[in-house]
């Protein structure tokens, strides 16, 4: 058997015995370390590169704000005027 998988009692289909603390600990211990190697890896941006990239994408949230917002106002110009109210 696999570590971390539940052991059979010695008789054959009997009831599994349910895990113990010690080997969940070490498998959330492992998970960690492998997580904390993974992001050592990573290509953090730079001060600038992340300022950068936060004002390119706060300047097209408001032109597609501003976009949106008068192709509603137009359009609702239009429907009011077809429907006469």
């Amino acid at each position: 058997m696999r570590a971390g998988t539940r052991e059979r009692t010695a008789q054959a289909g009997g009831p599994a015995q349910p895990y113990e603390a010690g080997i969940m600990y070490e498998r959330t211990v492992d998970f960690l370390r492998e997580v904390r190697t993974e992001l050592s890896k990573v290509s953090w941006p730079s001060r600038n590169e992340l300022i950068g990239s936060t004002t390119v994408v706060i300047i097209i949230t408001l032109i597609l704000a501003a976009f949106t917002g008068v192709i509603d106002f137009i359009l609702s110009i239009i429907l009011s005027r077809l429907l006469g109210a």
